[in-house]
């Protein structure tokens, strides 16, 4: 399992106590790495007048290639910050890839994280905002992140581990779900939250008095848990790894080693997770056509309705299957070939084959 970062991360040692994160993290690069290996690159440009020297860089795989990679399409998703000048309402706002999301512990449950997570930083004193609409005057700023674009694995790392002086793990207990919604902590539903927050604070918001109407709410984003990896140890610099992970028919199984035994959920749940692995679930439309074929039986086909545009009224249908149809024209007699000459039957039959 150390061959493929033999080059890239060296800090790896067989025996020595390693972060599986930074392993997850160092796994899923040379995956990645290895999927564009196999992607065209641009041509490196030749020394000039034919000189030798050592040869040019390879040219990175372009962006719109590399996001093909299947640890791209799996893994990756896109994180939106947005940093408002409290002084003239100026936003600046950056997008950044992300392949997981590291947490704070913040409260008793995942929830209480992923606020944290997404709650507005105050910019102020000596980490004050160099607002652009200022020119660069230093003024007090809120910054927010969101997940705008969340991939169909997420992955989330508990911060448990501090490194400051000797170390110290964190070993409290938050608790997760095994399905949860996404939506709340997107910029729609950030925005939805405090339009309704705003209202709410001017007494009653979209209930006469003119308040500001409050936004909708964005529709679910439903993940379901799929793995929950565990650091058993009560030190940063020792432990011991174990993994639990749902199979394709919804059973729970716990990896320890060489050791696969099955398990509860509830014992998944009841684990004090360093890493949790979420699968974000069919859209409701898709998940309601997968029913509907299951319950069909027989190889009978769910009924779907045509669009209205596309469907005539029943009425109209009838009073076409009424009307008479038009009258054809009347056929012309075929006159007979006129004599074809001799021989010219067999050079035809020639052609033919």
């Amino acid at each position: 399992m150390l061959t493929p970062f033999s080059v890239p991360y060296r800090s790896f040692r067989p025996g020595r106590q390693e972060d599986a994160h930074e392993y997850a993290v160092a796994l899923l690069d040379a995956i990645h790495e290895a999927c564009l290996a196999r992607l065209p690159r641009p041509l490196a440009p030749r020394a000039p007048g034919g000189l030798r020297g050592p040869p040019p860089p390879v040219p990175p795989v372009p962006a719109y290639l590399a996001a093909t990679s299947l640890i791209y399409r799996l893994f990756a998703g896109r994180l939106h910050s947005a940093v408002r000048c409290c002084s003239c309402g100026y936003v600046s706002t950056t997008d950044q890839p992300f392949t997981d999301v590291a947490l704070d512990i913040a409260g008793p449950t995942l929830d209480d994280a992923l606020r944290a997570f997404t709650a507005g930083e105050v910019l102020d004193g000596d980490n004050a905002y160099a607002c652009p609409a200022q020119g660069g005057a230093r003024v007090r700023a809120v910054k927010a992140v969101s997940i705008a674009d969340p991939p169909p694995v997420l992955v989330f790392q508990l911060k448990r581990f501090e490194y400051a002086a000797a170390g110290r793990k964190v070993s409290k207990k938050v608790d997760f779900e095994p399905s949860f919604d996404l939506a709340p902590y997107t910029p729609a539903g950030i925005t939805a939250a405090a339009a309704s927050a705003a209202g709410g604070g001017r007494g009653g918001g979209n209930s006469g008095g003119g308040g500001a109407k409050a936004a909708a709410p964005p529709p679910p984003l439903r993940y379901s848990l799929a793995a929950v990896l565990v650091h058993s140890g009560h030190s940063v610099h020792a432990g011991h790894y174990t993994a639990f992970a749902r199979s394709g028919d919804g059973l729970w199984h716990h990896f320890d080693d060489a050791s696969v035994s099955q398990v509860a959920e509830r014992v998944v749940l009841a684990q004090r997770a360093y890493m949790m692995f979420y699968v974000r679930d069919p859209p409701p439309a898709a998940a309601g056509r997968g029913r509907a074929r299951e319950g069909a039986g027989g190889g009978a086909q769910p009924a779907v309705a045509a669009p209205a545009a596309t469907a005539p009224p029943a009425s109209t249908k009838m009073q076409r299957a009424r009307s008479p149809s038009p009258p054809r024209p009347p056929l012309r007699p075929v006159s007979p070939p006129p004599p074809r000459p001799r021989g010219a039957g067999v050079r035809y039959a020639l052609r033919e084959r």
